[in-house]
């Protein structure tokens, strides 16, 4: 425990435990590195977290969008998804990077981009990017064509 960020979250940690020692609760030794784990990891001293970082980084990879977007709810979502190990950061921006790019080649309008809470409601960094895509050359009449013929 020798850097500075080890000894504030173990700090915490104690002075966590001590509240709950304060109302009475009990807290064994299981629990209490259950609630130090639960406080998020510092990266400096000013006390930006890495969720923090993390957060502000998939904020900037998520498509921007036309109307409302509320950063908040979003980010209350994002911190549950991680803090349940549903998803890892990896996780999380590679599936907005995935998504912007599939809305800047399908030219979806911003206002029909998906919120960011709603999308990660619905776990949609698990989806794969099924934009469609068709070879040089052939126009959208053509694949029309040959798909027609197939009915």
């Amino acid at each position: 425990m020798g850097s500075a960020s080890e000894r504030l979250a173990f700090q915490r940690g104690l002075d966590r435990a001590a509240s709950f020692v304060e109302k009475g609760l009990r807290l064994d030794p299981a629990g209490l590195a259950a609630e130090i784990r639960k406080l998020p990891e510092q990266d400096d001293l000013f006390g930006e977290s890495k969720l923090d970082s993390e957060f502000e980084h998939f904020w900037a990879a998520f498509p921007k969008r036309a109307g409302s977007n509320p950063k908040k709810p979003a980010r209350a979502k994002w911190e549950a998804v991680i803090r349940r190990r549903a998803a890892t950061f990896e996780d999380l921006l590679a599936g907005a990077e995935r998504y912007a790019d599939q809305v800047k080649r399908a030219r979806t309008k911003p206002d029909f981009v998906t919120m960011c809470v709603t999308w990660l409601n619905q776990e949609r960094w698990r989806d794969e990017d099924f934009s469609v895509s068709h070879a040089p050359g052939r126009s959208l009449f053509d694949l029309t064509r040959e798909l027609g013929d197939w009915a």
